[in-house]
């Protein structure tokens, strides 16, 4: 008797476990990792915005994907956001100015901690328009002899006092007694953060580049800026390198 018992506890178990791998496999396919309710139409009713991680098949191969899945009035738009390995963060925000809130969806890679993906809509009216992010401000920098460093940003040079690293400079052979053995230029990252913020002057992000020399893995300072979403372009306010930041009130139209 206790043979036939046991023998149908086994089933029953196994029974069990073959029944919860299609639950698990939906599961890991569509979690929901961020979710906010208000309305982004601008119509007075509660919206659902939520993300998603979704199987997506690009030529033959499955790709998994971040979903910016939107319920507005009872009709899902999904947003394809392309980016695999990420860690989500939803805000939703007024970053246009227009007394609406937009989405505003951060995805920072788990693998590299400095790489992160940007992407902000309006859905006003019930219509979606991209709000993209600010653009790469085109800026370039070198190394100078006595152990220093030249950034330029738009019309304006920083000097940077690279002394504190004097003794890896001289190691990697870049340097020898402060003369500068070859031409080296400062590398200039993509944004590693954009986040909104909110001044007298309105609603807008500020953005972070990192400014590396030729030691690896050597942060040699931050390039801040603040843009202002302006007649449908993000227009920069202000820019500047690391504690020099001051904040002007003038817009710099950079697109053309």
């Amino acid at each position: 008797m206790n043979k036939y018992i046991f023998m149908i506890l086994v089933a029953v178990f196994v029974m069990g476990a073959n029944s919860s791998k299609p639950y698990a496999n939906n599961e890991k396919n569509s979690p929901i990792e961020e979710v906010e309710r208000e309305d982004v139409t601008g119509d007075g009713r509660i919206d659902t915005i939520s993300i998603k991680e979704s199987i997506v098949k690009e030529s033959n191969n499955e790709v998994v994907k971040e979903i910016l899945q939107l319920d507005i009035a009872g009709e899902k738009q999904p947003v394809t956001i392309p980016l695999s390995a990420g860690d989500p963060w939803l805000l939703l925000t007024d970053l246009n100015n227009d007394g609406v809130k937009d989405v505003f969806v951060t995805i920072r890679s788990r693998e590299k901690e400095d790489k992160v993906k940007v992407y902000s809509y309006t859905f006003k009216n019930k219509e979606k328009k991209d709000l993209s992010i600010p653009p790469i401000v085109q800026t370039t920098g070198r190394l100078l002899d006595d152990y220093k460093a030249e950034l330029k940003v738009l019309n304006h040079v920083h000097l940077i006092d690279l002394r504190a690293s004097k003794r890896a400079l001289e190691q990697s052979k870049v340097y020898r007694s402060g003369q500068l053995l070859k031409s080296t230029d400062l590398t200039i990252s993509d944004y590693v953060q954009l986040k909104p913020i909110i001044t007298k002057t309105g609603k807008g992000i500020r953005g972070v580049q990192r400014v590396k020399g030729p030691i690896p893995n050597k942060i040699v300072g931050e390039l801040i800026s603040v843009w202002y979403y302006r007649e449908g372009k993000w227009m920069l306010q202000d820019i500047d390198y690391s504690s020099n930041y001051k904040k002007v009130y003038h817009y710099i139209d950079l697109s053309g």
